[in-house]
């Protein structure tokens, strides 16, 4: 493995490991306890963009001709029927209030409301993150991109599994309910019985912004990172 790869799978270690570490709750916790809340705000961000950073231009400085997999017309296509999905799990999963997403402010202390996209996973972002850099990685096939994006990819599975962890230890029963109602693998409780499919809960406003946001990536995709999506 060359120079290139070398920094490349190095920042994407960096990216990856400094998200988990400051994620957990015991290094997490102790932070918060020395700086408080905002500072820990603040030193969680300044790491990422520095990190993300970094991975991003590594990702850029490393040579994208070196294939382990032809990237064929079919699977160049694959990130187009997959990023409307991608897009409406990370739009609903912002939005959503559960004890395992972004708005968790007073979910843990009140009755599990599933409905809407949490019926299909309790970490719609997370999912989001998976389809979108599992998307690029097959269509692209070149090494640098098998690490960049596999960095997100591993990144948010093992995010998904430590989030329920956390969850579990903070809100004890009642998050317990709500993972019986609910799954991480997308479908999975529908699957087996424990919840039913409404996609009309989702709701059109959702639909709408995510359609937005899908229609911006492809508009912006070629003046951004210079490759046509289509």
């Amino acid at each position: 493995m060359g120079h290139g790869y070398s920094l490349l799978g190095l920042s994407t270690a960096v990216f990856v490991t400094s998200h988990l570490a400051l994620s957990s709750a015991p290094i997490r916790s102790a932070t918060v306890r020395r700086l408080g809340e905002t500072h820990f705000l603040i030193l969680y961000s300044v790491i990422s963009v520095i990190a993300l950073s970094w991975m991003i231009m590594a990702y850029v400085k490393t040579p994208d001709d070196d294939f382990l997999w032809l990237p064929s017309p079919p699977l160049h296509t694959v990130p187009l029927f997959i990023m409307p999905f991608a897009a409406v799990l990370l739009v609903a999963g912002v939005t959503a209030k559960h004890p395992a997403g972004i708005q968790t402010r007073g979910a843990i202390d009140s009755s599990p409301n599933v409905n809407g996209i949490l019926r299909i996973t309790r970490h719609p972002v997370q999912w989001s993150i998976v389809l979108w850099s599992l998307s690029h990685i097959i269509a692209n096939g070149d090494k640098s991109s098998v690490i960049f994006f596999g960095g997100f990819f591993l990144l948010a599975a093992v995010s998904s599994y430590l989030t329920d962890l956390k969850c579990k230890k903070q809100a004890g029963n009642k998050t317990n309910e709500f993972a019986e109602m609910t799954s991480n693998l997308p479908f999975a409780a529908i699957i087996s019985g424990r919840n039913h499919l409404n996609i009309v809960e989702i709701g059109w406003p959702i639909i709408i912004v995510s359609a937005l946001l899908y229609g911006a990536i492809l508009i912006l995709h070629p003046i951004i990172f210079r490759v046509t999506p289509y």
